[in-house]
């Protein structure tokens, strides 16, 4: 309790800045596959932005073990997905107009092709169960690639060097 009244006292004087024109909600989200020494269980990353501000962000870990790195990438989808369809109603709700589809950013191509219903590989993504696939039935939500290295989201799963940081703060401000 004290280490988070000190963490309130050490950041009062930061806040959410926000620009005048009506900024649309962009997400990069992102799982470090099987990255829990114990419990192999992977973590989920995600971080929304408003404009360049950042509102939502999110890293914890998966419920279920994933058997490869696209299921895990894709539970990380359907979690920022659902945060995404959040986000879209507080913003109806305070009278926000987004464009009719906002972008969630990931660094996974099967995941995406996934996302899409594609046909490929049926034997090998006939275990993922089947509350996963809501991702693909949300005609608001675009799902686009960005590299790994430019993955803001990428943050939220493992550790990175400051450099890491300074060009996660660039691919924000571009997504603007």
């Amino acid at each position: 309790m004290k280490q988070r009244l000190r963490y309130l006292k050490g950041t009062k004087g930061f806040s959410l800045k926000f620009t005048p024109q009506q900024p649309n909600l962009v997400g990069y989200t992102d799982a470090d596959w099987s990255g829990g020494t114990t419990t192999r269980r992977s973590t989920t990353g995600y971080v929304f932005t408003l404009g360049s501000t950042p509102i939502s962000w999110s890293s914890r870990q998966q419920p279920t073990v994933a058997l490869s790195s696209r299921e895990a990438e894709y539970m990380a989808l359907t979690q920022a997905t659902k945060e995404m369809l959040f986000l879209q109603t507080i913003c109806k709700t305070f009278g926000m107009t987004q464009e009719s589809t906002n972008t969630i950013f990931t660094d996974n191509l099967e995941a995406i092709a996934l996302t899409k219903g594609l046909p490929h590989s049926h034997q090998r993504n006939k275990h993922i169960d089947i509350h996963y696939h809501v991702v693909g039935e949300q005609p608001s939500i675009v799902f686009q690639h960005i590299s790994g290295v430019e993955n803001p989201a990428d943050a939220m799963t493992k550790s990175l060097p400051r450099a890491s940081y300074q060009t996660a703060l660039l691919v924000i401000e571009s997504h603007a």
